[in-house]
């Protein structure tokens, strides 16, 4: 008897175990109206350059480095041009192709927090930041504000429906402009507003899409996704071009394990030194899948499988949640949410209260 309660006791204390990690899980993860409010500002960006900032929203220093080293460039430079002078630089090349446009690197690198929770975002719940894409594409359509033009092709297909936003010309791209908070009809959330930038020279005054001039991109973009098979797919023959490199496989993933390795570098770094805020990753975080050594100049290791992790290898979708310690992801979520609310309630703050916190007149 003595044994069976026993038993049934460990039993009990095990379901109550299992029973409260899923609200904790569940704290863990950003709401729909977070992801929605992460996604706003590029949700309207043609596919390829959507797919290019998401990868390199996932290593934010190397973007505020790739900005200070875009800004003594010229504006307008060739592919070929762009692939020279990065070819040395030890960036990720999804980082790289993102320097092809310089407003969007600016925008990145001006709001370098909000990149770093998109990165974050996008590593932990990669289908669900692409269906908040998906929901505020329909509320823009429903709106009478995205349809197809002489920039870029819009198209609606599959069951449940899907959008799709293309280039007009497969080599030209041209950069949405627009306001978030206004493009998508009435913003729901006022608890999570929207980042809104826009480059100095061009001003965007209601529910519209004005768009940056042509870029003549050649193979720096090199990735789109397929919203079907949700995935990223690969254009290896741009992608070899442009970073000078010898991949053969066209499907993106993740290197996880790398990824695992990384976060427990910066919970050691953070225990003995502090909490560096928007720390990216000491090494790659992903890659296409290729086999045979790693392409000579290519110094970021991207599509390189690491020896004995074999190639190819594709993580499972719930892989993502285990990348790094789930205590670490809950401690810098509540840290980035803490920063959000600060942020808004600054913003909306009286102006006196705002001239006062800035130390009045000087």
């Amino acid at each position: 008897m003595a044994y069976l309660f026993s038993r049934l006791a460990f039993v009990l204390i095990g379901l109550l175990f299992a029973l409260g990690a899923v609200p904790s899980q569940a704290a863990d993860a950003y709401s729909p109206e977070e992801l929605e409010q992460l996604v706003a500002p590029i949700a309207l960006y043609p596919d390829p350059l959507l797919s290019q900032v998401l990868m390199a929203s996932t290593y934010p220093l190397q973007i505020v480095e790739a900005a200070r080293w875009r800004a003594g460039q010229p504006q307008n430079l060739s592919d070929q041009q762009l692939a020279g002078l990065l070819a040395d630089e030890p960036w990720d090349p999804s980082v790289k192709a993102v320097a092809a446009f310089p407003d969007v690197l600016e925008m990145m690198n001006e709001k370098i927090s909000w990149t770093g929770r998109l990165g974050n975002a996008f590593l932990d719940q990669q289908e669900d930041v692409m269906a908040a894409v998906q929901r505020l594409r329909a509320r823009a359509q429903a709106a009478g504000n995205l349809q197809s033009g002489s920039q870029q092709t819009v198209t609606v297909s599959g069951s449940p429906s899907v959008i799709a936003i293309a280039p007009a010309q497969p080599d030209t791209i041209y950069v949405p402009i627009y306001n978030p908070t206004v493009i998508y009809g009435p913003w729901p959330y006022p608890g999570y507003v929207p980042y809104y930038w826009h480059p100095p020279r061009y001003v965007v005054r209601g529910p519209v899409i004005t768009f940056s001039t042509a870029f003549i991109v050649g193979g720096v973009l090199w990735s789109t996704y397929d919203w079907h098979h949700r995935r990223f797919n690969i254009n290896v023959n741009r992608y070899n071009h442009f970073n000078r490199a010898h991949i053969t496989g066209p499907i993106w993933h993740r290197e996880f394990e790398q990824r695992r390795i990384a976060a427990h570098r910066r919970a050691t770094i953070r225990e003995h030194y502090g909490n560096p805020r928007h720390a990216a990753p000491p090494g790659p975080a992903h890659g296409p899948e290729h086999g045979g050594p790693p392409p000579a100049g290519n110094h970021s290791g991207f599509g390189h499988t690491p020896p004995g992790q074999g190639s190819g290898h594709v993580p499972p979708p719930n892989e993502a949640a285990h990348a790094r310690p789930p205590a670490e992801r809950q401690a810098q979520r509540q840290e980035h949410r803490q920063e959000h609310r600060q942020e808004y309630r600054q913003s909306h703050a009286p102006a006196s209260e705002r001239h006062e916190r800035n130390g009045g007149d000087r």
